[in-house]
């Protein structure tokens, strides 16, 4: 060993003899590797033809002109300090056959973190990096990864301006902590959130460092990609990080199988999405259709490091009431109280067969609050009922023995879907719900598979919030008080008008109402018909019943408290609608009785008055008037004037154009949404967009729809004879539309034809969102003819989602 001149440490230059000989020194006497801070390494120590596992630590500085180590199946790099970037990869090219990479550098932290930047090796399948170098933030600018073998991948360090990643096609298993460079993000929580009202911040915010993927999917991702084939996914809960990604991270696993997280407690912010249950947010109306659980096809959830705090519970209910999929459940450490919950959310059949799995769990129901009987299984509902009612009593018998179980316990909710009682069991069955209401019920659902008389005292309860009927019940109301319920759910029963009133005005409190029916009933339609409730603030009403026109005779609103109504229909002879002036979104789905292909024609100003010779010749049938369209909505469209968001459906534009006489100006109307129909035309658009001056929003869901000649100006399908000046009192023109958003656009020629009449003729029009379906063969060619067309708004920008 021999030190290098002119230096002023101790900097060494070593042989291969001398480092053997050092090296038994150094086992045998166990000095402290912080005693040496530089060593040069001769080249051809870096060479060996049956070295398998080498590791270099500490100030280890390398001179690797030479390198070859034909047979090296591990490299460890731990700290080292004076490596280069060209000694590194000259490293890596000398081992052809390297396997396992790990990397550690968090000892110098000024250096640049080369070993991490450059990951290039053909033979490489598990590599593990771990870069802690806080201060460093000017070299991170750019890592590449080129391992084409790569199967498992751990990566730990600051993020980097740009990432990029080259044939990673074999990669089975990834664990990535990449950290983000600002100390908090929390300013960032409130920012651009369509959402909100308000600014969080008047400041403007500072774009977060880099373009990746992690806090730094949310912030520094640009779109999330497709995880096709991921099934297994975990991600670890910090307080002091959101959960901003987890909406669109779970939509892009579509065979994701099992989620793994390690704690729940994070960051509460309002970006958090439907994955969490940390902060009550406004949900907009279908987002239960879309919620990324709901469609989440996991089957195993497992939760570590649980501690049952009120938050934790929250996001357990969450979760057990949104994944449909799952299968199972794995928590580490959870006490009874929260076992309780969790068998709370399971029918209770289930839950009962958890006692035999240990002494523990022999006793678990009894912290059970919520019970779900089902009298009948999938393939009993297949089948013929009245053999599943000949062995009915196993189903009571059980029911029995859990109410006795939990003789002493409160119950907030109970769920029975069961078959015609025998006349015997009345009053047994009976019983058990006097019993949870007693105990302070709080939520009740009964499904009667056959027609089941309810007795009047059964819908007595000072404590019940929540009551669903449905399947064949049929009531005896007389005496009716929920003194506090705020929601009640009607689907599907055979009910009269005498008992349906007093139902409604048994409820003082009462704040949603559903009432769905598709069913023709010996007795005439009430339910949803006539709705009359001061308090009510949110009504969805379906009814479809396509044989029973001469029921459809009046519908009555009296909902003065109403905010928003969903109310799908054929149309009444007559519509009211009585104090509405709070409502503020209103979802129309109003289908006509009979076809309207054969009014097209009729009182077209635009067709000239002279008709050929040989018209005149034509049957008689021709010239006879039309019979009047069935229907009136013109006082429900007049009660509806004060919203702000207006949903129709193709059936409602129709309706809108035959059954309703003027057409009222919606003064505060801001978002129009529209559905379009290959067989409904778009008739009534000319006028219902006069009647919105302060039009903000458009949204239109399919461009195709039936040409007519009434179309008028909103429409292109026809090329009309147009009157003079007629461009100067166009619709289009006149319309204040900043914001137009088109829905399952596939490119064809009438749809282009209707965007480019769009585009030139909404002068106001500032951003054009379109969707195309990105599985589309020709969806480049889609936007690039879009992204051609004239504009005559300067300030409009294209945009496809």
């Amino acid at each position: 060993m021999t030190r290098k001149k002119n230096s002023t440490g101790p900097y060494y230059f070593l042989s291969r003899p001398c480092v053997c000989h050092w090296l038994e020194t150094y086992r045998c006497r166990r000095l402290t590797p912080a005693l040496i801070e530089y060593i040069y390494l001769e080249r051809e120590l870096l060479t060996s033809n049956t070295l398998v596992k080498l590791t270099l630590s500490g100030g280890i500085s390398l001179e690797v002109d030479h390198v070859y180590f034909p047979a090296l199946k591990s490299l460890s790099l731990i700290s080292v300090s004076g490596l280069g970037c060209p000694d590194y990869c000259d490293l890596l090219d000398g081992s052809p056959v390297l396997g396992d990479l790990y990397i550690c550098d968090d000892a110098y932290p000024y250096n640049s973190p080369c070993c991490s930047t450059i990951m290039m090796s053909k033979s490489i399948k598990r590599l593990v990096v771990f870069t802690h170098l806080p201060d460093s933030q000017v070299y991170h600018d750019a890592m590449l990864f080129s391992v084409p073998s790569l199967v498992y991948l751990d990566y730990s360090t600051f993020v980097f301006e740009n990432h990029e990643c080259v044939a990673l096609d074999l990669l089975v298993e990834a664990r990535l902590n990449l950290k983000l460079w600002e100390e908090s993000t929390s300013h960032y929580d409130y920012s651009d959130d369509d959402d909100d009202d308000y600014i969080y911040d008047d400041q403007p915010k500072m774009p977060i460092f880099c373009d990746v993927t992690n806090k730094t999917l949310h912030f520094c991702c640009k779109s999330m990609p497709v995880f096709n084939n991921l099934l297994n996914l975990s991600i670890e809960s910090d307080k002091e990080k959101g959960w901003q990604v987890m909406p669109v991270l779970l939509k892009s696993c579509p065979r994701l199988h099992t989620l793994v997280i390690k704690g729940l407690v994070h960051r509460v912010t309002n970006k958090c999405g439907d994955a969490c249950a940390c902060t009550p947010v406004k949900h907009k109306e279908e987002e239960e259709e879309v919620c990324c659980l709901l469609t989440c096809q996991v089957k195993v959830l497992e939760i570590s490091d649980y501690r049952a705090s009120s938050e934790e519970v929250k996001q357990m209910r969450h979760f057990l009431g949104k994944l449909k999929c799952f299968e199972s459940v794995k928590i580490s450490r959870l006490p009874d109280e929260i076992l309780g919950i969790i068998l709370s959310l399971v029918p209770t059949k289930t839950a009962a067969s958890t006692s035999v799995l240990s002494k523990r769990w022999r006793n678990l129901l009894c912290l059970v609050d919520s019970l779900s009987f089902d009298e009948l299984n999938d393939e009993e509902k297949e089948e013929d009922q009245e053999d599943a009612m000949s062995s009915s009593q196993p189903f009571h018998d059980f029911m029995e023995k859990t109410f006795a179980l939990l003789s002493n316990s409160p119950i907030k909710k109970v769920s029975l879907s069961h078959l015609p009682f025998h006349y015997s069991d009345h009053s047994r069955v009976y019983s058990w719900i006097y019993t949870a209401m007693d105990r302070g019920l709080l939520e009740l659902h009964l499904h009667a598979y056959a027609c089941v008389l309810l007795k009047k005292e059964l819908l007595t309860s000072n404590t019940l919030v929540k009551l669903t009927l449905s399947g064949e019940y049929c009531l005896e109301v007389k005496r009716v008080y929920f003194p506090v319920l705020k929601s009640l759910s009607l689907e599907f029963l055979e009910l009269d008008y005498p008992d349906y009133h007093r139902l409604l005005d048994g409820c003082p409190t009462l704040e949603e109402l559903f009432v769905a029916d598709d069913d023709d009933h010996s007795n005439p339609l009430c339910c949803g018909a006539v709705v009359k409730s001061e308090s009510l603030k949110r009504l969805v009403v379906s009814i479809v019943l396509p044989d029973s026109q001469e029921d459809h005779n009046s519908m009555l609103l009296d909902t003065p408290s109403l905010v928003y109504l969903k109310y799908t229909s054929y149309v009444f002879k007559e519509h009211d609608a009585v104090g509405l002036d709070l409502l503020v979104e209103a979802r129309l789905d109003l289908s006509l009785w009979e076809s309207t292909s054969d009014y097209d024609d009729d009182h077209d100003d635009d067709v000239d008055d002279e008709k050929e010779d040989d018209n005149e010749t034509d049957d008689d049938d021709d010239d006879e008037p039309k019979m009047p369209i069935f229907g009136d909505v013109t006082k429900l469209v007049v009660g509806i004037t004060n919203i702000t968001t207006l949903h129709l459906s193709a059936d409602s534009l129709e309706t809108f154009h035959f059954c309703c006489e003027s057409m009222p100006v919606f003064n505060n109307l801001l978002n129009l949404s529209i559905e379009s129909d290959k067989e409904k035309g778009w008739q009534v658009m000319p006028i219902l967009l006069k009647s919105c001056p302060r039009l903000h929003t458009f949204e239109i869901k399919g461009l195709v729809h039936r040409e007519t000649n009434k179309c008028g100006d909103a429409c292109a399908c026809i090329p009309g004879k147009h009157k003079e000046g007629v461009e100067e009192v166009c619709c289009l023109l006149t319309c204040q539309v900043k914001v137009l958003e088109i829905s399952d656009y596939i490119g064809s020629s009438q749809e282009l034809k209707q965007m480019r009449h769009f585009l030139g003729k909404l002068k106001f029009l500032e951003s054009v969102d379109v969707s195309i379906d990105a599985n589309n063969d020709n969806s480049e060619l889609l936007r690039n003819n879009l992204l051609t067309l004239p504009r005559i708004s300067s300030k409009c920008n294209i945009q496809f989602i």
